[in-house]
Parts: structure tokens; sequence; C-alpha cells
């Protein structure tokens, strides 16, 4: 069982009476009352400060609350990185502030969300930019596509929506047809992932513009269609009259190039996802 001492005049009115008359029958003079550790639902918060990527040695960091501006955390060099908070006082949106000592003196604020799942804070104070960089680490994440149930080749995006509200791009590069493909990430510790499988949009139509097979083009007002290069060549000077899907769907003369109608897929999302910090 866990203790901690109190003071008599804080604790509530009818267990103060009660353990007042406890102690007068015991005659115990005591001015503490010793009595169990209240079962409240408690989170770790835990921090890191670096200093251009090294970790710190002489730091503040300070959590008030972002509504009332009340003092919610401190951690010092003096302290321990992982402080237990009282989940009903902490659970909120905080300004968080680190300050880094080396000369000469910075400091980082962010506006982060303390959660489950979210509760370790990385600061990396970086003086080329007034020190309000964003802190990341290395992950991993595994991604395939298919299109129409057949593995395809496609642009993956991995965007991540930061403790503080903000989104920002934590990676991409393309999907293999014959296997997983592993996508090297840079992600902060505390945010929330979600994967884009784009489909190629293609490069809007230009006059005259040569093109190779495999280039894709799209009409400059898009209406669901893009367009595949299956014969080399320069597309007209004069944007043509775009054609769907239908039939045997044969390329047509565009130019001096000939080009083939495709579906166009719009953005498949997945989310929140898993990653795997390196």
């Amino acid at each position: 069982m866990n203790i901690y001492f109190a003071p008599v005049a804080e604790l509530g009115r009818e267990f103060r009476a009660k353990l007042t008359a406890r102690l007068l029958r015991r005659d115990t003079p005591a001015r503490y009352a010793q009595v169990p550790w209240p079962k409240l639902p408690r989170v770790p918060v835990s921090i890191q400060v670096n200093r251009e990527g090294e970790p710190s040695t002489d730091y503040l960091v300070t959590m008030t609350s972002d509504e009332t501006l009340t003092m919610l955390a401190l951690f010092t060099k003096y302290g321990p990185k992982t402080q237990w908070f009282d989940r009903a006082k902490i659970y909120q949106t905080v300004i968080a502030q680190a300050y880094e000592y080396s000369e000469p003196r910075m400091g980082i604020t962010r506006w982060p969300t303390i959660q489950q799942g979210a509760d370790s804070f990385l600061f990396n104070v970086i003086e080329s930019d007034g020190g309000n960089q964003v802190s990341t680490v290395p992950a991993l994440v595994d991604v395939a596509a298919s299109v129409d149930a057949v593995p395809s080749v496609r642009k993956v995006v991995i965007v991540e929506l930061m403790d503080d509200g903000q989104w920002r791009v934590a990676g991409y590069g393309d999907s293999d047809k014959d296997a997983l493909a592993t996508l090297d990430l840079q992600v902060t510790t505390t945010g929330t992932h979600f994967a884009l499988g784009l489909d190629d949009f293609g490069s809007v139509f230009v006059p005259r513009l040569d093109v190779s097979v495999g280039d894709r083009v799209r009409p400059t007002r898009f209406r669901g269609w893009v367009y595949t290069v299956t014969e080399s060549g320069a597309l007209p000077e004069v944007e043509p009259v775009w054609w769907p899907v239908e039939g045997d769907n044969s390329p047509r003369l565009c130019g001096t190039a000939r080009l083939q109608a495709v579906r166009y897929y719009r953005p498949l999302a997945h989310g929140p996802i898993t990653v795997e910090m390196t």
C-alpha cells in the first residue's frame, strides 16, 4: 500500500472528524495523519531536452494550462525526467516551454495535448532557426498498394497530426508490386499517423509538349480521366476534346502521339497507422 502524509486541516470534513475522534481516543497529539494514497487515475509524463540533437544537461521544462495558465508540471535537471500526474488535472492542452541554459540561452514553446499514448515529449533546441524546429526521430513503415485487387506501384505519403494540432509530412515513397516496401520516416514521438495512397495524376496538358510512352497527361479541366501515352510524339497545339473509356478503349491520335484513356483513382487514406520507431 502506498502511503502519503496530509495535514489534518486538508482532509475532508467528515473524514477529518472521524480521524480526529480516533486520534483523541488514542490520545495521539500528532499534527499529521497517515492515510492511504488516493486511488486516482494517473498518467506518466516524460521529457527529453536536446540541444542541436545532443542531450541537454542544464534545462527547465514547464507545462501550463492553456485555459487557466495554472502551472501543471515542472521538470529540471535536478529532478526525474518522468513524473506522474492526476489525469483529470492534466488531460488537456498545455503550454509546454523548454529552456536550455547553455550559452547562448534559448527556448522552445509547444502546445501539446497530454493524453494516454502521447505522454513523452522531445524538445530539440536548434540555434539556427531560433529554437523552434520540430523534433523528430527516425521510424519505418511497411506499405503496399493495389488497384482492382492487383498489386501496383503507387505513391504513398505518410502524414502526421502533431500533438499541437498541426499537420506535417513524415515521409513518402513508392509501393512495390512484388513485396512490401519499407518507407523511411521522420516522426515526432507523440503524433498520430495516416497513410495516403495516390494514383498518378499526370501532367496538365501543354500545347506541343513532347511526351514519351508511359507518361500521363490530364486535361486542364479534369473530369475523372487521365491519358497514358502509348506512342511517343508531341501533343497538339490546341487541347483536344477529351474522351472517356468506352468500347475497346483503343488509343487515339493526339497531335503526333497516341493516348489511351484510363480511370483516375482518388486518393485512399488509412489510419491511424502504427509506425516503428528506430
